[in-house]
């Protein structure tokens, strides 16, 4: 019976060894000191899915430019601003865009902490336009936008803590018609949306563990 379980004994040890041997990720403390370390920058020629959330407010936008389409019973009509209609708007009124956009990114390491990648997800946004103490006109999704893009992000480690983050992006974001909310009266039935805008972040970023806010 001795002999049996000093067996049973053995064999499990054998087992136990065999399994951390075999086991993905682990590595000896003395080739890896600090195993947590290693993940801290993303490798190059790899291929990575990225689900992400960001919130972006834009307020005190100038007007550029403009054009208004009318659609009514004599068919459709348009109106472009002139530069004199861009000073009086800029001079008096106020423009805001907020949006949420919640996506997936595809991407691939082109070096170690350089990746490039595309996105697509759906954005809920709010734009208001004409915005004074006594008009503010607005248009908000009812239902998601359609949101794509391009980035590029570059994480540098500095030491067991500390790691610099970088990013540059290109957002296109394209709505259907929505009803517009307005508070002067006017009977604008619906409206709609595109918008492209470039965004560069810089960051620093604290590890704790193995998180990294």
């Amino acid at each position: 019976m001795k002999k049996k379980l000093l067996l049973l004994a053995v064999l499990g040890c054998l087992l136990y060894n065999h399994g951390n041997a075999q086991s993905p990720g682990t590595e000896s403390p003395a080739l890896n000191p600090n195993p947590e370390m290693g993940t801290t920058t993303p490798k190059k020629r790899a291929f990575f899915i990225t689900p992400f959330y960001e919130f972006t407010q834009f307020d005190k936008l100038e007007l550029i430019s403009h054009t208004n389409y009318y659609t009514v019973w004599e068919g459709e009509n348009s109106y472009k601003y002139t530069a004199e209609d861009i000073k009086s708007y800029n001079d008096n009124y106020g423009t805001a865009y907020h949006n949420s956009m919640t996506g997936i990114k595809f991407g691939y390491q082109v070096m170690n902490g350089l990746g490039v990648s595309a996105y697509a997800g759906i954005n809920h946004y709010d734009f208001r336009s004409w915005i004074s103490d006594e008009n503010t006109q607005s248009f908000d999704a009812d239902y998601p936008a359609l949101t794509l893009g391009l980035a590029a992000d570059y994480l540098k480690k500095l030491d067991e803590h500390w790691t610099v983050f970088s990013a540059v992006s290109c957002n296109f974001t394209s709505s259907k018609s929505v009803k517009v909310q307005t508070t002067n009266g006017e009977e604008i039935v619906s409206s709609s949306l595109k918008s492209m805008y470039w965004e560069l972040n810089l960051a620093m970023a604290y590890r704790i563990h193995r998180f990294l806010p």
